[in-house]
């Protein structure tokens, strides 16, 4: 899932941008401007966290609120609520996590209090809420394609045109992995006086790119902590062994 940081409801029950207790959208809107996905830190509670839609993922938002009863509505319309990625908003609603993509994002068109978000982005936890109570994950589990049901219901040539999208949220493919592979033997070798150094930073900065984009940050960070130490201690092995042979010499 890509990720985005949001401003946070602060102590004093307002929003944490310049604006405070007059911003129009407290706790919901980007620290930076755009959607860029940035790493995601979920003990980071500086700000608060958004998932952003697209690429594969799309989210049903029941909403409850005075007499709107989202969740209500969707069991009276798509039957009980399905066994997917679900998160409790803190307005009290649900977002229902799908795979799938939704060209456009919706407002009740479902019915009352069903919204779909194809575009932007949705709150996650741990966020928390204007009204005192944080997002929580309630059923953690890999989304499910995106209910036929829903898709018919859209209806086709609306405004919210479904394009089905796998999403992978294990292990790279075998041919991801070739493409990593076919990137490093690009690559020339690292010879000490020879520009050894840039190439090897060159070739730790594409494998750092690569694993990223194909695992998430943090198994990028760890990938290069463990090469880092294994090459630490081959230079050292080396230095130790060369050092006894200069010494019986």
């Amino acid at each position: 899932m890509r990720y985005l940081r949001v401003y946070r409801i602060g102590p004093d029950g307002h929003c944490t941008c310049y604006l405070g207790a007059k911003c129009q959208r407290p706790g919901k809107h980007p620290v930076k401007h755009g959607t860029t996905a940035e790493p995601f830190y979920p003990e980071d509670l500086s700000t608060n966290w958004a998932v952003i839609m697209g690429n594969g993922l799309c989210v049903v938002d029941l909403d409850r609120h005075g007499t709107v009863d989202g969740v209500a509505e969707y069991e009276r319309l798509f039957g009980p609520l399905p066994k997917t990625r679900t998160v409790r908003t803190g307005g009290g609603g649900l977002h229902l996590y799908f795979r799938g993509d939704l060209t456009k994002s919706t407002s009740s068109k479902l019915g009352p209090g069903v919204d779909t978000k194809g575009t932007g982005y949705v709150l996650c936890p741990p966020s928390n809420h204007v009204s005192g109570n944080d997002y929580e994950l309630t059923v953690d589990v890999e989304p499910l394609p995106l209910p036929q049901a829903i898709i018919d219901a859209l209806g086709e040539g609306s405004s919210a045109k479904v394009v089905q999208l796998p999403v992978d949220f294990g292990p790279a493919s075998q041919e991801e992995l070739a493409r990593c592979e076919a990137e490093l033997s690009m690559q020339a070798p690292a010879v000490e006086g020879q520009g050894g150094d840039s190439r090897t930073y060159a070739v730790g900065a594409l494998l750092a790119g690569s694993l990223a984009d194909l695992f998430g940050v943090r198994w990028a960070i760890g990938a290069v902590g463990v090469l880092t130490l294994l090459s630490g201690s081959v230079v050292a092995i080396v230095m130790y062994e060369t050092r006894r042979v200069t010494s019986f010499s």
